[in-house]
């Protein structure tokens, strides 16, 4: 997953809305659009406020290496970026 993918199925996950978590991590609904959309990457402190406001770890948010989610032996998938 990369970075805008991230965003947008943590934030599906929480259940919010792009303007709560806009309020969450000090920035606006559009912005959390362009990131979710790929149109903008945030600058680190935004990232880590991000990361923050999603419950996961800042490492985990940014490196499109690493995936967020893994399927489980259940076929469920388990989000592998909690703090």
């Amino acid at each position: 997953m990369n970075f805008a993918e991230k965003v947008r199925y943590l934030r599906a996950e929480k259940g919010l809305t792009q303007a709560q978590l806009g309020k969450l991590a000090f920035i606006n609904q559009r912005t959390v659009d362009a990131y979710e959309h790929g149109r903008a990457r945030p600058r680190e402190g935004t990232a880590r406020q991000l990361a923050k406001a999603l419950g996961v770890k800042y490492e985990l948010l940014i490196n499109d290496d690493k995936p967020c989610v893994k399927e489980g032996k259940n076929g469920k998938i388990n989000n592998q970026a909690r703090p």
